[in-house]
C-alpha cells in the first residue's frame, strides 16, 4: 500500500508539471546550475585558474557540451528561452553603461577618449575591410557565399556574443539568418583565441611587474586562486540610495534600466516609422536591421542627463548598476 501511494503521488507530481507549464522554473534552474558548477570547476581546476577563464564562460561551455551530447534526451523545458536571452540581455548591459556616472563635458570626453577612439576605429574598420576584401576576392568566387558573410569576423571579434545575438534581426532582414550562427561561432573563436594569447601576455606582464592591479599567480594567496576575496578584504558591491520602506534599491535600479530600454525601444519604433514613410529607405531596409542595444545605451544616457539636471540627490548608484 505505501509503495502504491508513493507511485500515485509521483504520478500526480508529473501531471502537475505537465499541465502547469514549469518551463520557466527548469530553464532558470538550469542556468543557475551551470553557473554554480562553472564556479566549482573554476575553484578546483588549476588550469582554469591559470587561464583566468570567467565562470560564465566555463558554465556556457559545459552547457554547450551537455546539450550537444544529450541531444533530444534533454527535456526542452530546461533550455526554454535560452536562445532569446542574449539578444535581450545585451540591451540591459548597454542601457546601464551611463547610469550613475557624472556625464563630463564634450571637450573632456574628447580629450580622454580620442586616443582610444582612434585605436578602436582602426581595429574595427580594419577588420571590416580585411574580411570583406577576403570574401569578395577569394571566398565568393570559390564558394559562392553571400557578400554579408564578410561581416562575420568583425561582428564576432570586435563585437562579441552579445553583438552577434543582437544583430539577429539584421541578418534576417538581409535574408541570411544563418549569419547569427556564424557570428556566434566567430565570437567563440575570438574568446578562445583572446584567452590563449591574452593570458600568455597577462602572465608575462604580471611576472615582469608591469601590471598595477593584477598579481602574478605565485603571489596570490591560496584562497585567491579560485577567485574568492578574503573575508576582511571584500569590496563594497554598491550603496543603497533609497529607504527600503519605500522601495528596494535593487528594484529601483532595475526599473530605471527598464525605462532606459523603453526609451531605446521607442527610438527604434520611430526609426521604423520614418523608414516606412520614406520610399527610398523602405527599399534599402537599413533602419529595419539596426540593432536595439545602441539605442538602449542612448536611452540610458538620456535618463542620466534628466536625473543629473532635475534631481538634487541622485537615486542611482553606479556600482549597483554594474552589479545588475
Amino acid at each position: 500500500m505505501p509503495s502504491r501511494l508513493k507511485l500515485e503521488g509521483l504520478a500526480h507530481c508529473l501531471l502537475f508539471c505537465y499541465y502547469y507549464n514549469m518551463d520557466i522554473v527548469t530553464s532558470f534552474a538550469g542556468l543557475s546550475l551551470l553557473i554554480v558548477i562553472g564556479k566549482f570547476l573554476r575553484v578546483k581546476i588549476k588550469l582554469l585558474q591559470r587561464l583566468y577563464i570567467p565562470t560564465s564562460v566555463i558554465g556556457g561551455i559545459l552547457g554547450l557540451l551537455i546539450i550537444q551530447i544529450g541531444g533530444d534526451a534533454i527535456p526542452a523545458g530546461w533550455t526554454a528561452g535560452w536562445a532569446k536571452l542574449p539578444g535581450f540581455l545585451i540591451n540591459i548591459v548597454f542601457a546601464a553603461l551611463f547610469l550613475g556616472i557624472t556625464i563630463p563635458s564634450l571637450s573632456t570626453i574628447w580629450k580622454k577618449s580620442a586616443p582610444q577612439l582612434a585605436y578602436g576605429q582602426i581595429v574595427a574598420w580594419g577588420q571590416y575591410f580585411t574580411a570583406l576584401l577576403f570574401v569578395l576576392l577569394l571566398l565568393k568566387p570559390l564558394f559562392n557565399i553571400p557578400d554579408v558573410f564578410g561581416v562575420v569576423l568583425p561582428v564576432g571579434f570586435e563585437g562579441g556574443h552579445g553583438t552577434a545575438a543582437g544583430l539577429k534581426e539584421a541578418f534576417e532582414t538581409f535574408k541570411w539568418p544563418e549569419g547569427t550562427d556564424f557570428a556566434l561561432a566567430s565570437a567563440t573563436m575570438g574568446v578562445v583565441s583572446a584567452i590563449v594569447v591574452g593570458i600568455i601576455l597577462i602572465n608575462w606582464a604580471a611576472r615582469k611587474g608591469y601590471t598595477h592591479k593584477l598579481k602574478a599567480l605565485n603571489q596570490l594567496k591560496k584562497g585567491e586562486w579560485g577567485g574568492f576575496y578574503n573575508k576582511d578584504q571584500r569590496p563594497i558591491a554598491g550603496r543603497q540610495t533609497v529607504s527600503a520602506d519605500s522601495i528596494d534599491s535593487l528594484a529601483l535600479h532595475l526599473a530605471i534600466i527598464g525605462i532606459a530600454v523603453l526609451i531605446g525601444y521607442y527610438i527604434k519604433w520611430g526609426m521604423l516609422g520614418y523608414e516606412f514613410l520614406s520610399p527610398a529607405l523602405s527599399k534599402l531596409k537599413i533602419l529595419q536591421g539596426f540593432p536595439l542595444f545602441p539605442l538602449c545605451m542612448l536611452g540610458g544616457l538620456l535618463v542620466q542627463l534628466v536625473v543629473s539636471r532635475f534631481s538634487r540627490v541622485s537615486p542611482i548608484d553606479h556600482s549597483l548598476m554594474q552589479r545588475l
